[in-house]
């Protein structure tokens, strides 16, 4: 998970990181099985009936609420040591949000803040 120093973000990588280390990533350049896009669908459909976002009920989330929503689950899940759900989460985070370069988490023991951050050189394809 390491780059060369001076090199600047990796368009096809999503990293995920927990109070500034590295914790999971996914690789934009591999190939999903028809059975993980299929699931990913199924995440989507699951969240058109609303979903439960930092206390509140958001009927129809947008593409930013979802983001969130499936990055605070990543955390749960690894808290939880649940490394299937974390793989889940990355995919649908690198695959619906293609400029997503990292998710930064910030775990004080009581509280955590979570940021999305854009990939300035991501391929809006």
């Amino acid at each position: 998970m390491s780059e060369p120093a001076g090199a600047g973000p990796a368009p096809w990588r999503l990293i995920v990181t927990v109070n500034g280390a590295p914790v999971a990533e996914h690789d934009r350049r591999e190939r999903l099985a028809g059975h993980q896009r299929r699931v990913l669908d199924g995440m989507d459909a699951d969240m058109d009936g609303g979903i439960e976002l930092e206390g509140r009920h958001i009927p129809h989330p947008s593409a930013a609420d979802r983001a969130r929503f499936v990055a605070m689950q990543l955390l749960l899940a690894l808290d939880r040591g649940d490394r299937d759900l974390v793989t889940l989460a990355c995919a649908y985070l690198a695959r619906r949000h293609p400029r997503l370069g990292e998710v930064r988490a910030v775990d004080d023991g009581e509280w955590i803040s979570l940021e999305l951050v854009q990939d300035p050189g991501g391929d809006a394809s």
